[in-house]
């Protein structure tokens, strides 16, 4: 809410809300976590997450010449900047797993596309 007053996207305040606790996150109340005892809701809340990002997807755009050849541009631009990125890393690991290891990490990506 803070987010979106001041401009921004509300999944910046989301994260500044999640640095803000993150260090009540890992202490116990009556024996539990803060994270054991959220984890159920977490685990309905993504599920919601996803079915709402696919509800919001409209397929008849996609049919689009212009757009498959924009999403395949993009999407050769960020397999090539993932595993590129993973020549960042120390020699003595696998800098090809790390790089093709980051290729999954799209939610944020959804939360940005579900927003534009």
């Amino acid at each position: 809410m803070v987010g979106e007053r001041s401009g921004l996207a509300a999944i910046v305040g989301a994260f500044a809300a999640g640095v803000i606790l993150n260090d009540i996150f890992d202490k116990e109340m009556e024996g539990l976590s803060l994270r054991e005892l959220l984890s159920p809701v977490e685990s309905l809340i993504v599920l919601l997450f996803f079915v709402w990002m696919g509800i919001q997807v409209k397929l008849e755009a996609l049919a689009s010449k212009d757009v498959l050849i924009a999403g395949a541009a993009l999407t050769a631009v960020a397999v090539i900047g993932k595993v590129l990125s993973g020549l960042g890393c120390p020699r003595r690991m696998n800098r090809l797993a790390v790089g093709f290891g980051m290729m999954p990490r799209g939610e944020v990506g959804l939360i940005f596309a579900g927003i534009g």
